[in-house]
C-alpha cells in the first residue's frame, strides 16, 4: 500500500541511490526479456492483494516449512 517506502527499502538495501524514476518504471520504453514484460508495463496494483487466501488451506504446508504464516 506504500509503494514509495517499499521501493526505496529495496534500494537501500541493494545500497543504490535512490531515484524519483524508480516510481515510474512503467513509463519506460526500453527492451524487457522477462516472462513478466507485459506486467512491467503496467503501474503496481492491488487488487490481487490477499487473493491468496482462496487457496490457503493448500498453502498451509509450504507456508509452514517456510515459517511464513
Amino acid at each position: 500500500s506504500d509503494q514509495k517506502s517499499e521501493i526505496k527499502r529495496m534500494i537501500d538495501y541493494l545500497n543504490l541511490e535512490w531515484d524519483e524514476n524508480c516510481l515510474q518504471f512503467h513509463k519506460y520504453e526500453r527492451e524487457i526479456k522477462t516472462a513478466s514484460a507485459a506486467q512491467a508495463r503496467k503501474p503496481i496494483y492491488n487488487s490481487s492483494v490477499k487473493r491468496f487466501q482462496r487457496y490457503e488451506k493448500h498453502l498451509k504446508p509450504m507456508l509452514d516449512i517456510l515459517k511464513l504464516d
